[in-house]
């Protein structure tokens, strides 16, 4: 790893979404027990029990823990970089909504650019070292989930805006095995092929996607995280207690969730554990045959 190298942006919905949620008008919150129940500091707004995405990958930099880009409590100058991250949202704007406010992948970017324009900028002296320091960040994007087969509206819009931004390294993961997730395996007791089978499909695109946009924008670095093959086929015990007999998505309240969350694949309905982030972040830092490149070798 070089020393120069930072994660600026996190960008993505409940997967790296570390408490934005909770400064927003919105059903789709993590902010109470038994979520955070590993946590140091309790419940956050992550769902999960623990650390996701966002804070493995910063943890790997060497960087904090970054804030949350909706805390009315940020202060300027933060050049080490934000997590916008929404839960619920997706790459349509209609992702989400039906529950209440949360950011959409268009309003997380505008976001971000008004960070970099109106407070990142200040920072440095020059557009010079600016542009140096962006060109030499990591951006993790981890949409899709939420509104499958929407990827197509990453190839032109999104990159284009990152791009002239200054950013040049993107890791963007593939859509798991959604067909076994607690929520809709659940429901027959087993893994739902179809709905894997169009996780795969989504996948398929992403990957020509970006190899496309890496030909065409000089310069610029896609990384697909291949985390379909994760291990992740066995929604059967979800640790939390999920609302409609377990089939649902998130933790029923202040509920009574399993003693070892370790052994578990699933926290609710549809996310992680701690231990399955860090098992897949691990993956992406130090395997190619997860991640190509690698976190250590951007």
């Amino acid at each position: 790893m070089q020393n120069h190298l930072h994660l600026h942006s996190v960008f993505g919905d409940s997967l790296c979404d570390t408490g934005n949620n909770d400064f927003l008008s919105t059903l789709a919150k993590a902010n109470y027990p038994p979520y955070g129940s590993d946590f140091p500091s309790g419940p956050t707004g992550r769902f999960s029990n623990g650390r996701n995405f966002a804070d493995f990958f910063a943890e790997f930099l060497g960087l904090p823990m970054l804030p949350r880009a909706k805390d009315p409590n940020l202060t300027d100058g933060l050049v080490t970089g934000l997590n916008y991250a929404s839960g619920l949202c997706g790459i349509l704007p209609e992702t989400g909504q039906i529950f209440g406010k949360c950011l959409s992948m268009d309003t997380q970017l505008n976001m971000f650019e008004d960070f970099v324009g109106n407070k990142l900028n200040s920072s440095f002296k020059s557009k010079e070292e600016l542009s140096n320091y962006l060109a030499n960040t990591i951006v993790f994007f981890y949409f899709g989930s939420n509104d499958l087969f929407a990827t197509v509206f990453f190839q032109g819009p999104l990159a284009d805006r990152l791009y002239n931004l200054g950013i040049r390294k993107i890791i963007v993961p593939e859509v798991g095995p959604l067909g076994c997730v607690p929520a809709i395996a659940g429901v027959l007791g087993h893994c739902q092929d179809d709905v894997n089978k169009s996780a795969q499909h989504h996948n398929g695109l992403l990957a020509r996607l970006l190899k496309s946009l890496q030909t065409t924008l000089q310069g610029s670095i896609f990384v697909l995280a291949k985390f379909f093959s994760s291990g992740l086929n066995d929604g059967s015990h979800p640790c939390c207690e999920a609302a409609l007999k377990g089939i649902g998505v998130l933790c029923v309240p202040q509920h009574h969730a399993c003693e070892d969350a370790s052994k578990h694949f699933f926290w609710d309905g549809v996310h992680g554990t701690e231990i399955v982030f860090s098992f897949m972040s691990t993956g992406c830092i130090n395997d190619t045959a997860i991640c190509s490149p690698t976190l250590k070798e951007l």
